[in-house]
């Protein structure tokens, strides 16, 4: 699957309450292209800040699901997050790192995630739960299993490259401050 194929299933999983924290680049102008809704945050400029940004609002949330859409070259960046978000064990955190092996965003450096295993470090971190996700049908079936299930529940979702050129950039719907603004009334509103 694409990241856009795989940010398609997460959206079409996601019931207003839930909070999505997209990492810098590509990820965000997808989740953007495909779910413009003010409880996603779309980052840029901050590779690898993510799962600290999306660990934040669940612990000061509790009872909203936040899903963070993750890339493997931004977790590998900050991996230390993973061991904070296994530690607090946030039961309302969603976890997805888009794996395809690459710096997509900044011109396709391979990453180390062909010889990192990610699920493992999860695992190994605390999470309760720990997934790969190969196809559309697996990663829709993590989300299906749902909102019930106790996290932080981290689901790697192997990706290929992206076809054609990028959706517009995040900066296009305003400036990140105002975006910042809009996300933090959402959040507070209970939207």
């Amino acid at each position: 699957m694409t990241r856009l194929e795989a940010i398609r299933v997460v959206a079409a999983h996601l019931s207003d309450r839930e909070a999505v924290v997209a990492t810098t680049g590509l990820a965000g102008r997808e989740l953007l292209s495909v779910s413009d809704r003010s409880a996603n945050f779309a980052m840029a400029g901050s590779m690898g800040h993510a799962l600290a940004i999306g660990l934040g609002i669940a612990i000061g949330q509790p009872e909203r699901r936040v899903v963070v859409l993750d890339g493997d070259g931004a977790l590998l960046m900050h991996a230390g997050s993973l061991s904070t978000a296994g530690h607090e064990r946030p039961a309302n955190l969603v976890h997805v790192v888009l794996d395809n092996g690459t710096y997509d965003s900044t011109g396709g450096q391979p990453t180390t995630s062909a010889t990192t295993d990610l699920v493992a470090m999860a695992r190994a971190c605390g999470y309760r739960a720990a997934h790969c996700c190969r196809d559309a049908d697996e990663l829709g079936a993590v989300f299906r299993a749902g909102p019930d299930r106790a996290g932080p529940v981290f689901v790697r979702a192997v990706i290929g490259a992206a076809p054609g050129p990028p959706p517009q950039r995040v900066t296009a719907r305003g400036s990140l401050d105002s975006q910042a603004a809009a996300c933090r009334a959402a959040l507070a509103a209970g939207r």
